[in-house]
């Protein structure tokens, strides 16, 4: 059992609703509703009594309760005394992003390193980290993926909204964009498969491919009226007034994650990484979009 997932669902019980819970943790109310469904799943019980009024323990839930809160805080001892026992050092490769290492990762390192003085850190960017991991070329890494092979942990940490993005001259938007009205559009196509998954490009009167990893060419294209396109919005993030954004309809999101080698969970370093980045984003990263 998931001790981060029985936080989850403590914070639920505590809100009284899955929607502010999520987004507490930075997930949609639908994917937070798929973890306490799984959790419950794994329970072989429902805990959950879903109201008009919200979402509260049922009489299960109420028992159980006190023992959940108990495994949470027991965890917590245990992380607090293995840390007195042997404290982090050595040097740690982390593999993620450039939306990622330019917008999130420099704030959280800067924070790691305070706390963890003796840990050299080396940042890795790249588009892909299964076989760096592998290969020891990274400690861990910060990525979308989806699939998880048997020899991999991965911990999600928020999920990321893609959004439609336009030429600064174009009208605001105040409404979601539906998929339609992009293809009626000049339309710059990212190398993302999520996003090529929503299009056909035969219904597009005007489509330009980029066939490139770089979402900047795509960003100072859609700057310059070549186009407009669809990015996640950590990506658009960071780069200023030169764009401007609207939701998307039907939705698309990604959901960014740190994964690991289960091997290597109990080294000192993954394992002090991984609570911290836990934590942080908890506390610090919510209203990323």
């Amino acid at each position: 059992m998931d001790t981060q997932t029985v936080r989850m669902i403590l914070r639920i019980a505590e809100l009284g609703s899955m929607k502010r819970a999520a987004e507490e943790y930075c997930y949609t109310p639908s994917a937070f509703k798929r973890i306490a469904d799984a959790f419950e799943e794994e329970l072989g019980i429902r805990i959950f009594a879903r109201t008009s009024g919200g979402t509260v323990w049922n009489a299960a839930g109420e028992k159980l309760a006190p023992e959940l809160r108990a495994l949470v805080l027991s965890e917590e001892r245990i992380l607090t005394l293995s840390r007195s026992l042997g404290n982090a050092e050595g040097m740690l490769t982390v593999g993620t992003y450039s939306s990622v290492s330019n917008e999130i990762l420099p704030s959280l390192l800067k924070s790691f390193r305070k706390q963890y003085a003796n840990v050299k850190l080396r940042v890795d960017v790249d588009d892909a980290f299964t076989d760096a991991l592998r290969s020891g070329r990274v400690d861990c890494a910060i990525d979308d993926e989806t699939d998880t092979p048997a020899d991999i942990v991965r911990i999600p940490l928020f999920e990321d909204e893609y959004v439609a993005v336009l030429p600064p001259s174009h009208p605001e938007v105040t409404e979601p964009i539906r998929r339609e009205a992009l293809c009626a559009l000049p339309f710059i196509m990212p190398s993302d498969g999520r996003v090529s998954s929503l299009f056909d490009p035969r219904d597009f009167s005007d489509l330009t491919t980029i066939d490139s990893d770089d979402d900047r060419l795509i960003l100072r294209m859609v700057s310059e009226g070549l186009g407009v396109s669809v990015l996640p919005r950590l990506t658009v993030r960071g780069f200023g007034t030169g764009v401007r954004t609207a939701k998307l309809v039907p939705k698309l999101s990604r959901t960014l994650s740190l994964c690991y080698l289960s091997r290597r969970r109990r080294e000192p370093m993954i394992r002090d990484f991984a609570d911290h980045l836990l934590r942080a984003f908890q506390k610090n990263f919510r209203n990323l979009s």
